[in-house]
């Protein structure tokens, strides 16, 4: 069974979220699903929505590249058979990989998905979409995530710029993932004050926390385990929405 522990963080270039993994001394148990937690917060609920940003990666020249050191090759962003594969061919845990796109604009009230499915690696990696505000600048503005495991488990994070540290705001394990290579939809909605966390469309957490940002948004990869060298994740289909209320 696996138990997560947040330790620290690490930094490749663009503020980098790790997680530590380790193992029960014991056989391995498959975690018993449970329903994830039903926020007591109504879900955002704008008055409009409107499409603002669309990528299909179809085209390779759409600008996205990996937030990393240029120098490491064993990370990867690559554009393929109309998806954008991310690859960790290295053996190492609490590593990441972001991509991000330098033609992205800044955000006030918006929501934003993509799709996302594992394509090869052993077990202890997740795929996560995130924002950060940039009104103190990209690398250590504050801003939120939200991490899909590979063994169905999930994790509402924030970025507190002030201590430099990450706080787990909510976590558990998701009956409604997708198994095998089939893609799972990751998005978050940022309106005012409030911010809702969804995964397949079920909301999984809804925070009001007076934090009101211009924000940029990524995605990525993580590996929480050792032995992960030839992690890869296609991501496809990501949007952007401008909120308004």
């Amino acid at each position: 069974m696996w138990r997560f522990n947040w330790l620290l963080i690490l930094r490749i270039s663009f503020v980098i979220v790790v997680v530590i993994s380790n193992f029960s001394c014991a056989t391995p148990v498959p975690p018993k699903p449970q329903e994830s937690y039903s926020p007591s917060i109504a879900a955002i609920s704008p008055e409009s929505q409107e499409l603002i940003f669309t990528d299909d990666f179809s085209d390779s020249n759409s600008g996205w590249i990996a937030l990393s050191d240029p120098a490491d090759k064993t990370r990867k962003v690559a554009y393929e058979n109309g998806e954008l594969l991310l690859t960790i061919d290295k053996d190492r845990p609490k590593l990441s990989l972001m991509a991000g796109n330098r033609r992205m604009m800044k955000l006030g009230d918006f929501a934003f998905e993509v799709d996302a499915r594992k394509d090869s690696g052993e077990n202890g990696s997740a795929c996560f979409i995130d924002f950060k505000d940039i009104k103190g600048g990209v690398l250590n503005g504050s801003g939120y995530a939200l991490y899909l495991a590979d063994n169905s488990e999930y994790y509402v994070i924030y970025y507190d710029k002030n201590t430099d540290g990450l706080v787990l705001k909510r976590s558990g394990y998701l009956t409604n993932v997708k198994p095998g290579k089939d893609a799972n939809q990751l998005k978050i909605a940022h309106l005012g004050t409030q911010t809702d966390f969804y995964i397949n469309g079920y909301r999984l957490e809804s925070i009001s926390d007076n934090l009101s940002m211009e924000s940029m948004v990524s995605f990525g990869i993580q590996t929480l385990d050792k032995n992960t060298a030839g992690t890869r994740y296609y991501f496809d289909n990501f949007k952007i929405y401008n909120l308004e209320k």
